[in-house]
């Protein structure tokens, strides 16, 4: 990543805006801003992560074609965001700093060569999530992968399919309807 430079008026590092001259660069991060009130407790999340795929090319995103009549059908009572970028241009960049919450470049590098795991200190985005008494759940065609990266730590239901993008699909569907009427995380 870029190197941020205090007090030149640029947030170079695209983190936090421009850190001022004398600011510890190994301060913490900020705590969290609290939940509105106005957000059900019971809120439950699904995160559906899609290797490869241009957001332009998708219906919910103004795509004139029909290539994505589910997901479009789901985004009409989902939060669908507007602006979210990849941390990283490749998968194995990308995947473990979503789930880990950290930049790309804060990973062990043999990640990033498919070869290493996440650190013990690591902390997933499961782990979080279920540390706040959500369900956690991941339905995957690439559950070896993202278990021998660590990154299945915190899911307290795991469903690893080979290839097969409808059976993911069904999979999780019918997960989402067996954890109904909890607080759920579903990765999917």
């Amino acid at each position: 990543g870029a190197r941020e430079i205090p007090g030149n008026g640029i947030d170079d590092d695209c983190f936090d805006g421009d850190r001022a001259v004398g600011d510890d660069p190994f301060a913490p991060p900020p705590s969290p801003l609290p939940v509105p009130a106005a957000v059900p407790a019971d809120v439950s999340f699904v995160m559906i992560i899609v290797d490869t795929v241009r957001f332009d090319h998708l219906g919910v995103y103004g795509y004139p074609r029909d290539t994505s009549p589910n997901l479009s059908r789901l985004a009409e009572r989902a939060v669908v965001f507007e602006r979210a970028y990849a941390p990283s241009a490749y998968t194995f960049g990308s995947v473990p700093a979503i789930l880990t919450s950290t930049f790309p470049t804060m990973l062990p590098h043999a990640i990033l060569r498919k070869q290493g795991t996440i650190g013990k200190d690591d902390v997933t985005v499961a782990e979080m999530i279920g540390a706040a008494g959500r369900d956690t759940a991941i339905v995957s065609d690439d559950g070896g992968v993202l278990g021998q990266m660590g990154l299945l730590r915190g899911f307290a239901h795991k469903k690893m399919l080979k290839d097969d993008a409808d059976a993911v699909a069904s999979q999780s569907v019918a997960t989402i309807d067996a954890m109904a009427g909890r607080p759920f995380f579903l990765l999917s």
